[in-house]
């Protein structure tokens, strides 16, 4: 239960992560399309439902729901991509933008000897336009 409490996006609202996706799809995603911006809005209202019940009904209740809302891949490929869209905006270092970033970290670190398909392969890229900011074309 700690573990689920301490993901960061509890930590913000839908609504903000719906500005996050609109910026990171009009700019680094429409140069590289590798994650569908619906894909993304789909896995956010997934993601903040989830929340939003555990918030309302507890989470010893709806903590089955959230734990597998939190943890999977489209999950993490929206972890990074909201980490993207706050660095942005804070134009570098930013808290935020950070935890969203480690709490993936587990799993893009198997994902370097394994991608594991398209999914794999996706959320690496996602990882790999994070950490080279300066390199983005839409910055």
């Amino acid at each position: 239960m700690k573990l689920l409490t301490m993901d960061p996006l509890w930590d913000m609202t839908r609504e903000d992560a719906y500005i996050l996706i609109d910026d990171w799809s009009e700019g680094l995603g429409s140069v590289y399309p590798i994650v569908a911006r619906q894909m993304i809005l789909e896995t956010a209202n997934k993601v903040f439902d989830a929340l939003d019940k555990a918030r309302s009904g507890g989470l010893r209740d709806m903590g089955g729901s959230v734990a597998e809302a939190l943890f999977d891949h489209d999950t993490n490929k929206l972890k990074i991509i909201l980490a993207i869209g706050m660095t942005k905006e804070a134009g570098g270092r930013e808290h935020q933008a950070q935890r969203l970033f480690q709490s993936t970290s587990e799993a893009v670190e198997g994902l370097i000897w394994n991608p594991e398909g398209l999914q794999g392969i996706q959320l690496l890229f996602l990882v790999v336009s994070a950490c080279f900011p300066h390199v983005w074309p839409c910055s």
